[in-house]
């Protein structure tokens, strides 16, 4: 499995002078291996040789990076669902899609927090993957971070919101309603979740 793993939303929600619905040119800098992100990694364990010398309490760095880059891909997948839902409740006009939409995404946002939370908790190491050759480096999140970084700042910070003229509030981002479907399809698809014998 190859996985890739856009972890610009880390900085999406620490930046506070920067929305992606105000400034859709802006680049969010990669949490993970700046400026690329997770390339080409597996998130789950291949085979044994994946776990290799690994016992409980102590873990190879190879096993560690494969459960950190699942914990970030777990949480890039809810902060999508955490920006889609709010974007696609705002076109619908039947009631019943509404109330699901409404129903579902604050769901999201809380999965969102959780893994956001977890994956804070990687522990600063660089593994080579003996399968694909792909370099992945997790920092410390926890100590001596700007805050872009910082790992306990799990609720959004406060950005612009609908215009830089308002105070700027702490809000789910983005949620600009043009395209919403299909961005999410393209960061779906953007990982290439693939087996590599494919």
């Amino acid at each position: 499995m190859q996985l890739n793993v856009d972890t610009s939303f880390w900085t999406r929600y620490r930046i506070d002078n920067e929305n992606p619905d105000l400034d859709p040119g802006f680049t969010f800098p990669q949490a993970v291996n700046p400026p690329g992100g997770i390339k080409n990694r597996t998130a789950i364990p291949r085979n044994d040789a994946d776990i290799g010398t690994s016992t409980p309490g102590n873990l190879t760095d190879h096993l560690k990076a494969i459960a950190f880059t699942a914990g970030f891909h777990f949480a890039f997948i809810e902060q999508g669902g955490s920006s889609l839902y709010p974007s696609l409740a705002q076109r619908v006009t039947d009631p019943e899609v509404l109330r699901i939409l409404l129903s579902i995404g604050p769901t999201e946002t809380q999965h969102f927090q959780t893994w956001q939370d977890k994956a804070g908790n990687a522990t600063p190491l660089t593994d080579i993957d003996p399968v694909t050759g792909s370099s992945v480096t997790f920092l410390d999140l926890t100590t001596n971070q700007p805050q872009s970084l910082q790992a306990n700042l799990i609720m959004p910070e406060p950005t612009p919101f609908l215009s830089r003229k308002f105070p700027i509030c702490s809000i789910i981002r983005p949620t600009n309603t043009k395209g919403a479907a299909m961005g999410a399809l393209r960061a779906y698809c953007g990982r290439t979740f693939h087996r590599p014998d494919e």
